[in-house]
Protein backbone atom coordinates (compact mmCIF):
# COMPACT_ATOMS: atom_id res chain seq x y z
CA UNK A 1 0.00 0.00 0.00
CA UNK A 2 1.33 3.64 -1.06
CA UNK A 3 2.43 5.40 2.01
CA UNK A 4 2.92 9.27 1.19
CA UNK A 5 3.91 10.22 4.94
CA UNK A 6 6.35 7.60 4.56
CA UNK A 7 7.82 8.80 1.29
CA UNK A 8 7.44 12.54 2.81
CA UNK A 9 9.61 11.31 6.13
CA UNK A 10 11.92 9.78 3.30
CA UNK A 11 12.45 12.93 1.16
CA UNK A 12 12.74 15.22 4.57
CA UNK A 13 16.02 12.86 5.48
CA UNK A 14 17.40 12.79 1.89
CA UNK A 15 17.16 16.80 2.04
CA UNK A 16 18.57 17.18 5.39
CA UNK A 17 21.81 15.50 4.49
CA UNK A 18 22.12 17.12 1.12
CA UNK A 19 21.64 20.69 3.72
CA UNK A 20 24.61 18.95 5.86
CA UNK A 21 26.86 18.50 2.93
CA UNK A 22 26.31 21.45 1.35
CA UNK A 23 27.14 23.63 4.66
CA UNK A 24 30.32 21.45 4.97
CA UNK A 25 31.24 22.88 1.88
CA UNK A 26 29.96 26.35 2.02
CA UNK A 27 32.10 26.32 5.54
CA UNK A 28 35.29 25.47 3.88
CA UNK A 29 34.50 28.28 0.81
CA UNK A 30 33.82 30.61 3.18
CA UNK A 31 37.07 30.03 5.08
CA UNK A 32 38.75 29.82 1.95
CA UNK A 33 36.97 33.35 0.95
CA UNK A 34 37.98 35.06 5.09
CA UNK A 35 41.82 33.78 4.64
CA UNK A 36 42.69 35.05 0.94
CA UNK A 37 40.83 37.73 1.51
CA UNK A 38 43.01 38.88 5.08
CA UNK A 39 45.99 37.34 2.76
CA UNK A 40 45.17 39.95 0.42
CA UNK A 41 44.35 42.69 2.14
CA UNK A 42 47.44 42.19 4.36
CA UNK A 43 50.57 40.61 2.56
CA UNK A 44 52.96 43.07 3.60
CA UNK A 45 55.02 43.86 0.39
CA UNK A 46 51.87 43.61 -1.78
CA UNK A 47 49.53 46.13 0.80
CA UNK A 48 52.44 48.52 0.41
CA UNK A 49 52.41 48.55 -3.19
CA UNK A 50 48.92 48.86 -3.18
CA UNK A 51 48.83 51.94 -0.64
CA UNK A 52 51.66 53.63 -2.46
CA UNK A 53 50.04 53.22 -5.99
CA UNK A 54 47.11 54.57 -4.84
CA UNK A 55 44.98 51.20 -5.72
CA UNK A 56 43.24 50.88 -2.77
CA UNK A 57 39.88 50.46 -4.56
CA UNK A 58 41.22 47.19 -5.61
CA UNK A 59 40.04 46.10 -2.22
CA UNK A 60 36.56 47.01 -2.07
CA UNK A 61 36.11 43.38 -3.43
CA UNK A 62 38.39 42.24 -0.98
CA UNK A 63 36.27 43.58 1.78
CA UNK A 64 32.79 42.14 0.12
CA UNK A 65 34.34 39.03 0.22
CA UNK A 66 36.14 38.87 3.39
CA UNK A 67 32.30 39.39 4.69
CA UNK A 68 30.72 37.07 2.74
CA UNK A 69 33.43 34.41 3.90
CA UNK A 70 32.34 35.42 7.69
CA UNK A 71 28.69 35.40 6.53
CA UNK A 72 29.43 31.61 5.05
CA UNK A 73 30.71 30.06 8.28
CA UNK A 74 28.33 31.29 10.22
CA UNK A 75 24.88 30.01 8.06
CA UNK A 76 26.82 27.06 7.87
CA UNK A 77 26.49 26.11 12.03
CA UNK A 78 22.71 27.93 11.22
CA UNK A 79 21.79 25.85 8.51
CA UNK A 80 22.73 22.15 10.28
CA UNK A 81 20.81 23.50 13.49
CA UNK A 82 17.94 24.38 11.15
CA UNK A 83 17.72 21.17 9.24
CA UNK A 84 18.14 19.11 12.20
CA UNK A 85 14.97 21.20 14.04
CA UNK A 86 13.03 20.79 10.82
CA UNK A 87 11.09 24.28 11.48
CA UNK A 88 10.12 25.29 7.92
CA UNK A 89 10.13 28.98 9.34
CA UNK A 90 13.88 28.55 10.46
CA UNK A 91 14.26 26.73 7.27
CA UNK A 92 13.37 29.70 5.22
CA UNK A 93 15.30 32.22 7.21
CA UNK A 94 18.42 30.33 6.53
CA UNK A 95 17.13 30.29 2.61
CA UNK A 96 17.05 34.03 2.88
CA UNK A 97 20.63 34.30 4.50
CA UNK A 98 22.09 32.32 1.85
CA UNK A 99 21.02 34.49 -0.69
CA UNK A 100 22.56 37.41 1.07
CA UNK A 101 25.44 35.48 1.23
CA UNK A 102 24.81 34.50 -2.76
CA UNK A 103 24.41 38.06 -3.45
CA UNK A 104 27.68 39.28 -1.70
CA UNK A 105 29.97 36.52 -3.22
CA UNK A 106 28.62 37.14 -7.28
CA UNK A 107 29.17 41.28 -6.68
CA UNK A 108 32.79 40.50 -4.59
CA UNK A 109 33.45 38.19 -7.79
CA UNK A 110 32.32 40.53 -10.33
CA UNK A 111 34.39 43.82 -8.58
CA UNK A 112 37.41 41.85 -7.99
CA UNK A 113 37.56 40.76 -12.26
CA UNK A 114 36.22 43.80 -13.21
CA UNK A 115 39.34 45.70 -11.27
CA UNK A 116 42.19 43.23 -11.11
CA UNK A 117 43.02 41.74 -14.07
CA UNK A 118 44.52 42.61 -17.20
CA UNK A 119 41.98 43.94 -20.11
CA UNK A 120 39.75 45.11 -17.16
CA UNK A 121 39.49 48.78 -15.82
CA UNK A 122 42.57 48.32 -13.93
CA UNK A 123 44.65 47.69 -17.35
CA UNK A 124 44.30 51.89 -18.33
CA UNK A 125 44.44 52.78 -14.87
CA UNK A 126 47.58 51.39 -14.19
CA UNK A 127 49.16 52.68 -17.23
CA UNK A 128 48.29 56.16 -16.51
CA UNK A 129 49.41 55.90 -12.93
CA UNK A 130 53.10 54.25 -13.57
CA UNK A 131 53.53 57.47 -16.44
CA UNK A 132 52.58 59.86 -13.20
CA UNK A 133 55.25 58.08 -11.25
CA UNK A 134 58.04 58.19 -13.99
CA UNK A 135 57.62 61.77 -14.27
CA UNK A 136 58.19 62.30 -11.35
CA UNK A 137 61.41 60.19 -10.59
CA UNK A 138 63.88 62.33 -9.98
CA UNK A 139 62.08 64.91 -7.99
CA UNK A 140 59.73 62.80 -5.53
CA UNK A 141 61.72 60.31 -3.60
CA UNK A 142 58.82 58.38 -3.16
CA UNK A 143 57.45 58.29 -6.74
CA UNK A 144 61.00 56.37 -7.11
CA UNK A 145 61.33 54.19 -3.98
CA UNK A 146 57.90 52.93 -5.42
CA UNK A 147 58.92 52.31 -9.16
CA UNK A 148 62.37 50.76 -8.48
CA UNK A 149 60.88 48.53 -5.90
CA UNK A 150 58.10 47.13 -8.32
CA UNK A 151 60.49 46.90 -10.98
CA UNK A 152 62.53 45.02 -9.26
CA UNK A 153 60.50 42.83 -7.34
CA UNK A 154 58.37 41.44 -10.50
CA UNK A 155 61.26 42.39 -13.22
CA UNK A 156 59.08 45.36 -15.35
CA UNK A 157 60.42 48.65 -16.88
CA UNK A 158 58.80 51.61 -17.18
CA UNK A 159 54.78 51.77 -17.67
CA UNK A 160 55.01 50.67 -21.11
CA UNK A 161 58.82 49.87 -21.78
CA UNK A 162 61.90 51.03 -20.62
CA UNK A 163 61.44 54.07 -23.76
CA UNK A 164 59.07 55.58 -21.39
CA UNK A 165 62.15 56.69 -19.12
CA UNK A 166 64.09 57.80 -22.32
CA UNK A 167 60.92 60.14 -24.11
CA UNK A 168 60.99 62.03 -21.49
CA UNK A 169 64.84 62.39 -20.99
CA UNK A 170 65.36 60.60 -17.46
CA UNK A 171 68.22 57.45 -16.95
CA UNK A 172 67.13 53.85 -16.90
CA UNK A 173 67.01 53.18 -13.19
CA UNK A 174 69.45 49.90 -12.77
CA UNK A 175 65.69 48.18 -11.22
CA UNK A 176 65.03 47.97 -14.90
CA UNK A 177 67.60 45.32 -15.73
CA UNK A 178 67.74 41.61 -15.13
CA UNK A 179 70.16 40.86 -11.95
CA UNK A 180 71.86 38.22 -13.89
CA UNK A 181 71.74 39.01 -17.26
CA UNK A 182 71.70 42.37 -16.77
CA UNK A 183 69.29 42.61 -19.68
CA UNK A 184 66.39 45.35 -19.80
CA UNK A 185 62.84 43.54 -18.96
CA UNK A 186 60.73 43.61 -22.03
CA UNK A 187 57.86 43.93 -19.95
CA UNK A 188 55.95 47.04 -18.80
CA UNK A 189 55.07 47.73 -15.36
CA UNK A 190 51.55 48.02 -16.18
CA UNK A 191 51.27 44.87 -17.75
CA UNK A 192 53.15 42.49 -15.44
CA UNK A 193 51.64 44.37 -12.75
CA UNK A 194 47.98 43.32 -13.73
CA UNK A 195 49.29 39.84 -14.10
CA UNK A 196 50.51 39.62 -11.12
CA UNK A 197 47.26 41.09 -9.56
CA UNK A 198 45.39 38.55 -11.42
CA UNK A 199 46.78 35.52 -10.03
CA UNK A 200 45.35 36.79 -6.84
CA UNK A 201 42.10 38.06 -7.97
CA UNK A 202 41.66 35.31 -10.23
CA UNK A 203 41.89 33.17 -7.22
CA UNK A 204 39.71 34.27 -5.07
CA UNK A 205 37.02 34.94 -7.78
CA UNK A 206 37.20 31.36 -8.42
CA UNK A 207 36.29 30.46 -4.66
CA UNK A 208 33.83 32.75 -5.01
CA UNK A 209 31.66 31.60 -7.34
CA UNK A 210 31.77 28.51 -6.31
CA UNK A 211 30.65 29.64 -3.21
CA UNK A 212 27.49 30.95 -5.36
CA UNK A 213 26.77 28.02 -6.51
CA UNK A 214 26.70 25.68 -3.12
CA UNK A 215 24.89 28.89 -1.36
CA UNK A 216 22.11 28.51 -3.98
CA UNK A 217 21.83 24.70 -3.76
CA UNK A 218 22.18 25.04 0.27
CA UNK A 219 19.05 27.57 -0.06
CA UNK A 220 17.02 25.58 -2.75
CA UNK A 221 17.70 22.35 -0.72
CA UNK A 222 15.85 24.63 2.47
CA UNK A 223 13.31 26.05 0.93
CA UNK A 224 12.55 22.53 -0.53
CA UNK A 225 12.44 21.04 2.94
CA UNK A 226 11.01 23.40 3.98
CA UNK A 227 8.01 22.73 2.32
CA UNK A 228 8.22 19.16 2.95
CA UNK A 229 8.14 19.60 6.27
CA UNK A 230 4.56 21.81 6.00
CA UNK A 231 3.52 19.04 3.53
CA UNK A 232 4.03 16.49 5.90
CA UNK A 233 2.67 17.97 9.12
CA UNK A 234 -0.50 18.96 7.06
CA UNK A 235 -0.22 15.10 6.26
CA UNK A 236 -0.36 13.91 9.64
CA UNK A 237 -2.91 16.37 11.07
CA UNK A 238 -5.77 15.10 8.12
CA UNK A 239 -4.93 11.72 9.32
CA UNK A 240 -5.26 12.48 12.35
CA UNK A 241 -8.89 13.68 12.15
Amino acid sequence: MYDGRNEASQKIICLKYMIFFVNILNWLFGAALFALSVWIRYQDDFSEWILELGLEHFWRGTYVLLATGILSMFASFFGCGMALNEGPTLLKIYACITGIAFILSLAGAAYTLNNGIEYSELTPWLKTRFFELISRYDEDVKARRIMNMIQERIGCCGSVTSDDYDDIGKQIPNECRDPVTGNEYNDGCYEVFAWYLETKSGWIAGIALFHCLSQAIAGASALWMSRAVRREWVNASSVGM
